[in-house]
């Protein structure tokens, strides 16, 4: 016989998982926000091209969407994942050891993309894939709350 308390606790489980891995990805690109300071600080000058600088992430994020659903074809979710936040990673190492010029930093914003269009789409079919129908509205709701938490909870304090 199926314990219903245990069916409960795994769909909970998931929610948590899911509200987790989205907090940490928003986490990341919220840290985005000191970029501009940074390199000022690193002797970099910004001039009118910052604000590519910080948008760069998204442009290649909106351009690469369409294309991860192909890569998950041939791969499954949790190796996608691991693709992106590779990619999360290998922009904040850039960023943090090899920004000399602002094109530089650009490259590295490009990588971020790379990884944010990676994980957001692998992230939004796992959750598809693994909440139950009966409360996926519920959890996709809760889970949301994570896209902006970290603007609330992380940036303030910095």
């Amino acid at each position: 016989m199926i314990n219903v308390k245990s069916i409960s606790c795994l769909k909970n489980n998931y929610i948590l998982i899911f509200f987790s891995i989205t907090f940490i990805s928003a986490a990341m690109e919220s840290g985005y926000y000191f970029l501009l300071p940074y390199l000022e600080g690193q002797g970099i000058a910004i001039g009118t091209l910052g604000g590519l600088a910080m948008g760069i992430c998204y442009g290649v994020s909106l351009t690469a969407r369409p294309f991860v659903p192909i890569l998950e074809r041939y791969c499954f979710y949790n190796k996608i994942l691991l693709l992106g936040y590779a990619f999360f990673f290998l922009s904040a190492m850039g960023i943090a050891l090899f920004t000399d010029t602002l094109y530089s930093a650009i490259i590295w914003r490009g990588f971020a993309g790379l990884g944010l269009s990676l994980v957001g789409v692998s992230l939004t079919a796992y959750e598809r894939h693994f909440i139950p129908e009966e409360i996926r509205g519920q959890s996709i709701a809760f889970i949301t709350i994570a896209y902006s938490l970290p603007s609330l909870v992380i940036v303030p304090p910095m």
